[in-house]
């Protein structure tokens, strides 16, 4: 199955001419930009009476007809007597945007509001829907698998969000008001710069990376606008020839983000007031913030350096504190015990909770669990199978001895 997300690109609400200023939808309105942004491009279209009746449920039928509108599928003749969207259910059914089992053609099923999940569902089967499923809901365990993996997925992307009390209202209809972001955002990927691969859409602007054997540029483009805001280049930091990348250059990518803070070995960013602001250049492969001060503490390593549990790169060996001007005054270089910290749970009141991983087999990996304490190390927790009590108290005696535990 290939579908491109041009498919989405040209997606249509209503049966009028395009264009047209909405009565409905003054500059006051909150979805007011993409409205009328999707109206300029002929995407969403209005009532006969000039109307855009923002807060109306975007039904099931209506939404078939706009996908094919928009992927420019050539519809079937409509058999006489049939419903209006017949045709729409067909050319969907035969390009696998629906499955078998899924809506059955009656009028209630396709007149019904279509759900939050079906929408995800529907983006899940576009060809770069390929989102980081990073984020949970607590009200998605009662929806199949796949469709929470598709929750996950759009939520991942940033092409649909959940709500701040943590739930996504998988069965809450999506308003047209709120179609018109989620479509403005997927038309913004396609006008990305080229050879720049989505990452995440953050408020209206969209996080773009593009590495190579050179290394990664980093974007943020204005998905109503288009504008490229902001721009990084973070050059590679290992000597490697053009042949011999492939092993390395993924690496410079991405590949953490709350919504809010984005890092990776191409740096750690943080989206605010429209815009994307890199607070360092270096590599970060997980951070914490202070739940007290709100100090943000990083877990990084040097560059030139990879390390690896089990051929998996985002690990780090040093913990730092973010200073305001983007240098990073490193707490603990934990190369004298050769520490490989896998992530940062939490930190309060100056106090930082760490992990370190270790390979168990051929395959497994365990993780111990640390504080770091006024630049000190004290053992936690180690949870490998010939670990015990015993085990902790020798660690932390070397530890000491090294200069880098609490007791030194």
């Amino acid at each position: 199955m290939k579908k491109c997300i041009s498919m989405l690109v040209c997606l249509a609400l209503g049966t009028v001419m395009a264009g047209a200023a909405f009565q409905d939808v003054p500059q006051t309105h909150w979805a007011q930009p993409y409205v009328e942004k999707m109206a300029q491009e002929k995407v969403f279209e209005g009532e006969p009476d000039g109307s855009f009746r923002p807060e109306d449920a975007l039904t099931r039928s209506q939404a078939l007809a706009l996908l094919a509108r928009a992927g420019g599928w050539k519809l079937p003749e409509r058999a006489q007597g049939a419903a209006w969207w017949q045709p729409y259910y067909q050319i969907a059914r035969e390009n696998d945007l629906l499955l078998d089992g899924e809506w059955r053609p009656d009028e209630a099923v396709m007149d019904a509001a279509m759900p939050r999940r079906e929408l995800a569902r529907l983006l899940s089967r576009t060809e770069k829907a390929a989102g980081h499923s990073v984020f949970a809901f607590s009200d998605i365990s009662h929806v199949t698998e796949d469709d929470q993996w598709a929750i996950c997925m759009c939520a991942g992307l940033g092409l649909m969000n959940g709500y701040p009390d943590g739930t996504f209202r998988p069965d809450g209809a999506l308003t047209r008001a709120e179609a018109a972001v989620v479509m403005t955002r997927l038309t913004a990927m396609d006008a990305l710069p080229e050879g720049a691969e989505p990452y995440y859409c953050t408020g209206r602007g969209w996080i773009a990376q593009k590495t190579d054997w050179k290394g990664a540029e980093i974007y943020y483009v204005d998905a109503v606008g288009g504008e490229v805001l902001d721009h990084y280049t973070v050059p590679m930091d290992m000597q490697v020839s053009e042949s011999d990348y492939a092993p390395y250059y993924h690496a410079m990518a991405l590949t953490g983000h709350n919504g809010t803070y984005f890092w990776g070995e191409s740096g750690f960013y943080m989206q605010e007031g429209g815009r994307l602001k890199q607070l360092t250049g270096r590599p970060v492969t997980d951070y914490a913030r202070d739940t007290v001060t709100g100090a943000l503490y990083v877990v990084t390593h040097d560059a030139g350096v990879r390390i690896r549990v089990h051929e998996q790169d985002h690990y780090g060996d040093q913990i730092a504190r973010v200073s305001e001007d983007g240098s990073l005054d490193v707490m603990l270089d934990s190369k004298l015990y050769a520490f490989c910290i896998s992530d940062l749970p939490k930190a309060e009141n100056g106090v930082v909770q760490f992990r370190t991983a270790g390979r168990e087999g051929m395959t497994g990996t365990y993780y111990n669990e640390f504080e770091l304490i006024n630049g000190k190390v004290r053992v936690v927790d180690m949870s490998w199978l010939f670990f015990d009590e015993e085990s902790e108290r020798l660690l932390q005696e070397e530890l000491d001895r090294l200069g880098i535990g609490v007791g030194a």
